[in-house]
């Protein structure tokens, strides 16, 4: 039985590392090796609460865990698209952008670069995206604004001391007397959902489709809506040339869920399967 380990993670007590371990179902030794390289970042908000305050679900939020290339695929825009928004948002913080390429981003990373692309598909300039970020992260005093509720529903109110054109721009209107997102705006909101004042869980292709990112299942990876299975894993037995309906039925979903999270993966179902 292990009584004790070297834990080298800042802000962390040993009875949080305890716990997200048997969250998991890791080891220790396993739990202190994840979260060590993707310690918390000192940066946060958070960081300054009482300890007695945070939780350990919260910390994991900060764990440096998705590659360029799977935010890409999930917000639907390049890897270097996802890496120039990164720098423009300031979500490198005091690091160096040219030592940071590689590195992966947090779920809380994520979610601000889904909103970005979000407001880009419904004509949102960058430059406005930018300032409405800046001012939402002075006036809510978080480094990633874009992921709390508070962005959905006080942050019109919030800027509605701007001249009505920037509001405009921004898609804030003016509807009986009260400023509210406009409709396009409010269509992307309804792709997440708010737990805790954060928006913890996402459906990156809407709520038609069975895809889910929850922050708290599975490390953030996208799974079945209903099953907890990430797709890579359903991907990796097609692959290894199970069928489909042998696959849905391990797995306990419909043979259409299956599909949809092969297509999300980018499998062609026409394709050979080939190891």
């Amino acid at each position: 039985m292990v009584t004790s380990f070297n834990l080298q993670l800042p802000e962390t007590t040993e009875e949080q590392v305890r716990s997200i371990a048997k969250q998991e179902q890791r080891s220790i030794p396993e739990t202190v090796v994840m979260l060590t390289d993707e310690a918390i970042r000192g940066r946060r908000k958070h960081e300054q609460e009482p300890r007695t305050e945070r939780e350990p679900w919260r910390e994991r939020l900060y764990l440096s865990s998705y590659r360029y290339i799977d935010v890409a695929q999930l917000v639907q825009v390049t890897p270097r698209t996802v890496a120039r928004w990164r720098r423009t948002y300031g979500l490198l913080g005091q690091r160096a952008a040219q030592d940071s390429y590689s590195e992966p981003l947090s779920y809380l990373e994520l979610i601000t670069i889904a909103f970005i692309a979000a407001f880009r598909r419904v004509g949102v300039e960058l430059d406005d995206l930018r300032q409405v970020h800046d001012s939402l992260r002075n006036l809510f005093d978080d480094e990633y604004p874009f992921t709390l509720e508070d962005f959905k529903t006080r942050a019109p109110h919030a800027l509605a001391h701007l001249p009505v054109d920037q509001l405009s721009r921004y898609g804030i209107i003016l509807r009986q007397e009260h400023h509210r997102w406009s409709e396009p705006i409010l269509d992307q909101f309804e792709r997440f959902d708010y737990e805790r004042g954060l928006a913890l869980r996402w459906y990156p292709r809407g709520r038609n489709h069975p895809i889910i990112v929850n922050a708290l299942v599975a490390f953030g990876s996208p799974t079945v809506e209903g099953t907890g299975v990430p797709t890579y894993i359903l991907k990796q037995r097609y692959v290894a040339g199970e069928t489909l309906e042998e696959t849905a039925d391990d797995f306990g979903m419909s043979v259409t869920q299956l599909r949809e999270a092969l297509l999300f993966e980018g499998v062609h179902l026409g394709d050979l399967p080939s190891l």
